[in-house]
């Protein structure tokens, strides 16, 4: 009888979980015994607990009973999970489940632990409302060396950050949320360069951070506090703010302080942010000067009403760069989405000129991205034609991109 080698039956396990048939794996745990311990290495890879109401009956059904009792009955299989996640949905977790303490102080080689909201609208838990065993055990959990991936999801991050955290020493990826869609994301380093000693040995520097819909001073800066000294700002080199605002001053919204933040602003490589506003950015909003080591600006404009045919999200941005001091730029993204169903899309007829000579003037520019996108049905990514007439002087001047998706930075 032919007999697979492991390492093809392995890849074969795998290409069929990208595709996600699960099924078939299943079945392949059952063709032959020693495929069996290879199919359950892989589909335990990621454990899901969720809780969800008993068909007509107010108890809540939770997996985590039936979990529990597969790991009893097959310890060996322990080893295999790696990644755990507790779908939440309200109420749910308020009383103490045995079932998922005891899980959780089995799984001592997890190295991604996952906590969040059922669906778009479960609404989570208080973190004050988990039981306080429970609060315990998460928090031993992500302290644990082996974790390196973390993700939580309640409802308000205030109770949660009010008391310092421990976080585990191999850290690569920090995802919290907190009330509303509030969210940030970390992209964490271990120490390279700073000698490892005393309490230095386990400090991690932030590289790349992220925040969307951030509301409240509070949601952005409790967890500066609280992870602290496990948590370092000294190396970050990307900042991504998505879905804010810029209609008051930069020290008036929540992340303004973070961007000019002493430790910050000398490193800070990559910056983006998108543009609510239909007038662009206020010409006072961000000082670009005092950021240094700023080489990637990526500007993410969104047209939600009807404006006049002067285009003033671009006359806004002429005057932006105009003032903006953006001596240190080398690369540039300006994202054009549109979404009022009155607006006519007609880029040809945008006063582009005002633009394409506030941006060429930048004298360190090597390259620009631009896409444009007409949400109005479905997303759809256009090229308008003639490009090179519409900003000629950029075209002469830098590597000019045009895309019909995503833009992203070249790969230095």
């Amino acid at each position: 009888m032919l007999v697979l080698p492991l390492d093809i039956a392995e890849a074969i396990i795998r290409e069929l979980l990208a595709r996600k048939d699960k099924a078939t794996v299943k079945s392949l745990s059952l063709v032959r015994s020693s495929f069996t311990p290879v199919c359950q290495r892989y589909l335990l890879s990621n454990i899901i607990i969720s809780c969800s109401k008993a068909e007509g009956s107010r108890r809540y059904q939770r997996s985590s009973d039936a979990t529990l009792k597969l790991l009893r009955s097959s310890p060996h299989l322990i080893s295999s999970i790696r990644s755990l996640s507790v779908l939440d949905s309200g109420s749910s977790w308020t009383q103490l489940d045995p079932a998922l303490l005891d899980i959780l102080e089995s799984l001592t080689d997890l190295s991604c632990f996952i906590w969040k909201a059922a669906s778009n609208s479960s609404r989570p838990t208080y973190w004050r409302e988990l039981p306080q065993p429970l609060q315990d055990s998460i928090r031993a959990t992500i302290r644990r060396p082996s974790v390196t991936s973390l993700f939580l999801h309640f409802a308000d991050l205030t109770d949660l950050l009010n008391t310092t955290i421990n976080i585990s020493p191999s850290l690569t990826y920090l995802g919290l949320r907190g009330t509303g869609f509030s969210k940030i994301a970390l992209e964490l380093t271990r120490p390279s360069i700073i000698p490892s000693f005393g309490e230095m040995s386990s400090r991690l520097f932030v590289t790349a951070c992220k925040l969307e819909w951030i509301e409240d001073e509070k949601m952005c800066f409790g967890w500066i506090t609280a992870i602290l000294p496990n948590l370092s700002l000294e190396r970050l080199q990307k900042l991504a703010v998505f879905r804010s605002s810029l209609h008051s001053k930069l020290p008036e919204l929540p992340w303004g302080a973070l961007l000019y933040h002493e430790s910050v602003r000398s490193n800070l490589e990559e910056l983006w942010f998108d543009m609510i506003s239909t007038n662009g950015p206020p010409v006072d909003t961000m000082s670009l000067d005092r950021l240094p080591s700023l080489k990637r600006l990526g500007l993410s404009m969104g047209l939600s009403r009807v404006f006049d045919a002067n285009w003033d999200l671009v006359l806004g941005l002429s005057k932006f760069f105009e003032n903006a001091n953006a001596t240190g730029i080398t690369h540039l993204i300006l994202c054009f989405s549109f979404s009022s169903t009155s607006l006519v899309l007609d880029p040809l007829k945008v006063p582009w000129g005002s633009l394409d000579a506030a941006v060429a003037a930048i004298p360190t520019l090597r390259w620009v991205g631009v896409q444009f996108v007409d949400c109005r049905r479905e997303p759809t990514g256009i090229i308008p034609p003639k490009t090179k007439i519409m900003l000629p002087m950029l075209t002469e001047r830098v590597i000019l991109h045009w895309s019909t998706s995503r833009v992203e930075f070249p790969q230095i």
